[in-house]
């Protein structure tokens, strides 16, 4: 333990030193069984989903290669069946939202400009779901709600240049392309404006930590 003025002070010159097991502070139990847990918790920023299909695919690796036919080996407590499940139903609401969506604009735009607007929404989560694939994001709930969030602004927008495409081309009698080009060029700089302002509001939180500002650096991103 320590040396001074040429003594030497040895471990049992204070202490009873004695072989043993060092006592339990948690305990683990299966069907009232003891067994060996282990907890495997995921990496801030990681894919839970990834991570729990490369478990499966270790641990059935493991049984067949090291681990003796004795031994029994159960997964508990699987969290990604809860976000499958949660991730399922969010897709379910864009999906009902997009055809609610388009079922109102028929009754207050007609078929042919509801049609429109149906066929660019999901051209644009395509395009959306491109940039960010690249981008290294994957689908998750914040992603989800994001584009719900998007959805509405964006139906806004598309309602505001199609009724002036609209317009152009039925009241003033222009040819459809003429009608399209003046039609959008009217709104653009309005509707950049309107989404700016949209975007804005959300910069503060940008610069969140962690989940919260990947979340909104999602939002703003569509």
């Amino acid at each position: 333990m320590k040396a001074q003025n040429g003594q030497i002070v040895l471990l049992r010159d204070i202490a009873e030193v004695s072989f043993g097991y060092i006592d339990p502070d948690s305990y683990a139990r299966i069907e009232g069984s003891p067994v060996v847990s282990l907890d495997i918790m995921k990496r801030s920023g990681r894919n839970l989903l990834d991570a729990v299909d490369k478990i499966y695919v270790l641990v059935e690796k493991a049984k067949q290669e090291k681990f003796p036919k004795s031994l029994s080996i159960s997964i508990t407590n699987d969290t990604s069946k809860q976000t499958k499940s949660s991730v399922a139903d969010l897709e379910n609401n864009v999906i009902s939202a997009i055809l609610l969506s388009v079922l109102v604009l028929m009754l207050f735009l007609g078929f042919r400009n509801a049609m429109f607007v149906g066929i660019a929404i999901p051209l644009t989560m395509l395009l959306g779901f491109t940039v960010l694939s690249a981008m290294g994001y994957t689908l998750n709930m914040m992603l989800l709600f994001s584009l719900i969030l998007a959805l509405g602004t964006f139906i806004d927008n598309g309602i505001v240049v199609v009724e002036n495409i609209y317009r152009h081309h039925t009241n003033e009698k222009k040819p459809l392309l003429q009608a399209s080009l003046d039609g959008v060029s009217e709104v653009a700089l309005p509707i950049i404006t309107s989404t700016l302002t949209n975007l804005a509001s959300f910069l503060p939180l940008l610069f969140g930590r962690e989940s919260w500002g990947n979340s909104c650096a999602i939002c703003q991103l569509h």
